[in-house]
């Protein structure tokens, strides 16, 4: 994990961490002050970005089992 967060900061990302558990509240807000561009998420989670304009990779079971799509 740390290489990988290493790896987010030198390509200039940033890594926002979101817990499912959070209130919708403070998940749209916690997104809405990120602004991000791309979230990477599984597919358990996809719902909560149902009623945003943000492009998702969605990983699956494994790693040759991911998508990109763009929920509206």
């Amino acid at each position: 994990m740390v290489v990988g967060l290493l790896g987010i900061l030198k390509a200039g990302g940033a890594y926002v961490p979101l817990d499912p558990a959070y209130p919708p509240e403070r998940f749209a807000y916690l997104l809405t002050d990120a602004s991000p561009k791309l979230i990477l998420t599984h597919d358990a989670l996809t719902t909560k970005f149902e009623n945003m304009t943000v492009r998702l990779v969605v990983l699956g079971q494994g790693v040759e089992r991911h998508s990109s799509i763009s929920l509206k």
